[in-house]
């Protein structure tokens, strides 16, 4: 049974998260609804650097809400969020396939999470600047591995 302070704990980091949802949620929707409307004004299919500065934002906002919603255990909110962030982008950066990753971990697809890692670093380009991150990714990986054998609830 819990007790009264692990109780209070738990409203108030769900009140915390709820705000900062709020917070988060409305920050996205102006962000997105500028970006929109300089995408609409726009000429051809190349991005200004505005845009691209409010795509960054919104991909920024987007983790951030995964992460906060991930740390306060509300797994559909942190799976939304980061998938509406890989949405935004034309490859996959680290931060963002990093968070899906967590969540794929927290949401026991460990094997799952590993494995879409282990693509995206066998996705990245070679040569020799290539080769040595994909060298230390799968290094990464390898301590993943060694982390889930001995504790199933480690994160990435």
């Amino acid at each position: 049974m819990m007790n009264l302070i692990e109780l209070s704990l738990i409203f108030l980091v769900c009140d915390r998260f709820t705000d900062l949802e709020q917070i988060l949620a409305t920050r996205i929707s102006l962000v997105r609804s500028v970006r929109q409307k300089e995408e609409r004004e726009q000429i051809g299919s190349f991005a200004t650097p505005f845009v691209r500065g409010l795509l960054d934002l919104e991909k920024s906002c987007l983790v951030r809400l995964s992460i906060a919603a991930r740390k306060s255990n509300q797994l559909q909110v942190a799976l939304n969020s980061i998938v509406k962030a890989q949405r935004l982008e034309r490859n996959a950066s680290l931060e963002i396939a990093r968070e899906f990753a967590n969540v794929l971990w927290l949401q026991k697809e460990q094997k799952l999470a590993v494995q879409y890692l282990k693509d995206l670093v066998n996705r990245e380009k070679s040569g020799e600047d290539g080769a040595i991150e994909k060298a230390l990714s799968l290094a990464r990986l390898v301590r993943i591995f060694s982390f889930s054998g001995s504790a199933g609830r480690s994160h990435l």
